[in-house]
This record gives structure tokens, C-alpha cells and sequence, in this order.
């Protein structure tokens, strides 16, 4: 991302990270160094990741991901906002109880919007009630009609209006004269994220379109899949903006056809 922000000028730069692998003071120093490299072109995204990743591969504890996420969000903002970072919360002590000297601070406000990359219900809700912006991940606008309204209560809720928050969808691109060649490139991203722990608690797994077929070869532990059909064989048209019925939110991205 620092290689992007200096061979670049004008675009807007984003990822998404998980919450599991950094505290949030270490997000909020990444977050304003890319600002700062990119001349404030950046665009802090988070995502609570999964059961799986958490406690398997970084050995952090999962629990009550919605209070983490918006525990998260909170410190993250109030250390780039240049104030002390103090919090109290269920999830987080910051600093330790006992602990005493300065706490951390950035030596000045870096004003970064976030962004949530939420995919479950009630994450959905949060995102509208903490966030700054939504980065869908496997949802195709034809699931927007359900995804709008969680997201659009949760910024009601909040106090803030519609009109300043930003939702983005994603879709992969891969560019080849053979369309099948094309397809092949991006069916190895979505089944690796299809393919995270036992279904049951993979959330991208039962987000998955139901069009969209997959048979487990192992079902009773950890998933792997194989496409009954072709899933992603689908051409991408070129970015555009559009603004959905009911809705005062912008929304960019990609749409899958």
C-alpha cells in the first residue's frame, strides 16, 4: 500500500484489515502513515474476520465480535483524532489496570474515514451506526435490496446523515480474450474464503448466493468445496456510480452482469 501511495496521485487508496492481527494503536499509526505517503488519499478499512482466523491463525480470542468491532472503531478514532488514548471498555483496557505513565498519543489529528467491511445482519446495522462507509465482499447487487435497509437504519440511528456515508462494492477483475481463462483466475479467492473452518460458522459461506452452487466434499469438518457449477464465470462491466431507489447514499463499485 506505501508502494501504491507513492506511484500514484490521484486515486483514492483502500484494504481491508483485519481486526485480529493489529491493536487498534497500531491501526490508527498504519492508517495515518499511509495517509500521510498518499497526501491523504487514504481510506481505512476493517474487518472482524472470522472465528477461524482469529483463534487458529493468530491465536486472539473471537469473542463478542460486535462489541470488539465497535470497541475497535472507537480507540482507532481516538487516536487519530491526536487524543489521549484512554478507554475503558468491555473488550479493551487502555492502558492496563495498575498501569500508569502517558498514555499514547499522535502528535496531531489525521482525520481518515472508516470503513467496514461487514457481511452478517447486525454488522450490517453497526457499520451504519459507527462507521463512515461499507465495503461490500461478496454481495451482488441484486442482494442490495436486503442490505441497504440494516445499513441505512444503522446511520438513521446514529444521528448522522445519509448523504455523507459511503458504500462500496467490490468485484473482482481478471482480463483474458477466453472468457473461461478469465472465470479461472478468480475462483481460488472466493473458495479460499469459502473454505475458512466448518460452514456452520463461516459467514461467507452462508452469505454465499444460493444461485451460486457449491458442494462440500467433507461436510462434517473443516470445508473444502468444489463449484457444482461455474460460479464466477461472469463478465464485469465497467465501473460506474448509481444510486439506488429510496436512498440518499452514493454508491460506487463494479456490477457483476
Amino acid at each position: 500500500m506505501g508502494w501504491l501511495a507513492a506511484r500514484t496521485n490521484e486515486i483514492q487508496l483502500s484494504a481491508i484489515c483485519q481486526l485480529p492481527v493489529r491493536t487498534p494503536v497500531a491501526m490508527a499509526m498504519t492508517a495515518a502513515t499511509l495517509a500521510t505517503l498518499s497526501g491523504s488519499r487514504f481510506q481505512l478499512g476493517l474487518g472482524i474476520s472470522n472465528s477461524h482466523t482469529a483463534e487458529v491463525w493468530h491465536g486472539v480470542s473471537f469473542e463478542r465480535p460486535l462489541a470488539r468491532t465497535r470497541e475497535y472503531v472507537d480507540i482507532v478514532r481516538m487516536a487519530l483524532a491526536g487524543d489521549e488514548v484512554r478507554y475503558a471498555g468491555e473488550l479493551f483496557q487502555i492502558p492496563l489496570a495498575g498501569r500508569t505513565g502517558n498514555p499514547f498519543r499522535m502528535p496531531s489529528n489525521t482525520p481518515i474515514p472508516v470503513h467496514l467491511a461487514a457481511v452478517g445482519p447486525r454488522n450490517l446495522h453497526l457499520t451504519g451506526l459507527v462507521a463512515d462507509g461499507w465495503i461490500g465482499v461478496f454481495s451482488s447487487p441484486e442482494r442490495i435490496s436486503e442490505i441497504l435497509p440494516l445499513i441505512l437504519a444503522g446511520r438513521d440511528a446514529s444521528g448522522r446523515p445519509r448523504e455523507s456515508f459511503e458504500m462500496n462494492l467490490t468485484a473482482g477483475v481478471s482480463v483474458d480474450d477466453d472468457p473461461e481463462k478469465a472465470s479461472l483466475a478468480l475462483k481460488p479467492h472466493a473458495a479460499r474464503f469459502m473454505s475458512i473452518g466448518h460452514r456452520e460458522k463461516n459467514f461467507y459461506f452462508s452469505g454465499w448466493p444460493p444461485e451460486w452452487a457449491w458442494e462440500p466434499r467433507r461436510p462434517k469438518s473443516r470445508i473444502s468445496m468444489r463449484p457444482v457449477k461455474s460460479p464466477l464465470r461472469r463478465q464485469l462491466s465497467p465501473s460506474h456510480s448509481w444510486t439506488p431507489p429510496d436512498s440518499s447514499a452514493r454508491w460506487t463499485g463494479s456490477r457483476r452482469r
